[in-house]
């Protein structure tokens, strides 16, 4: 599976984030209490960029209507935990001073 870099090591702080454009895929990675996230940048809500968003704890909320995810299940708080799809997360991967996810091909050209 093909290795795509989000970040290199030396630049997560608390604080940062990043946008990062994939075929077919918009990742948003960030650096929040000592650890990496990497999730889709879109709220499975109205496909509103979550990098405009805020993070607090372990859930990022999203700016147009206030749904927050958790960031360790995707799932959705509130009301709208049973009703919308679970944020995408994907796992991190660090490469020498890297730090990315892999993503198997197929995956990129089916979404």
């Amino acid at each position: 599976m093909p290795f795509y870099t989000l970040a290199k090591t030396n630049e997560l702080e608390d604080g940062f984030k990043r946008v990062v454009k994939l075929p077919n895929l918009n990742v948003l990675v960030f650096y929040h209490q000592g650890e990496v996230h990497v999730i889709e940048d879109r709220c499975p809500h109205m496909d509103v960029p979550l990098a405009t968003g805020t993070v607090e704890a372990n859930t990022i909320r999203c700016r147009a209507h206030g749904i927050g995810f958790d960031l360790t299940t995707g799932q959705a708080d509130g009301i709208w935990g049973d009703t919308l799809a679970c944020l995408r997360r994907f796992d991190v991967v660090y490469r020498d001073y890297m730090v990315g996810i892999t993503l198997d091909d197929d995956f990129l050209h089916e979404h």
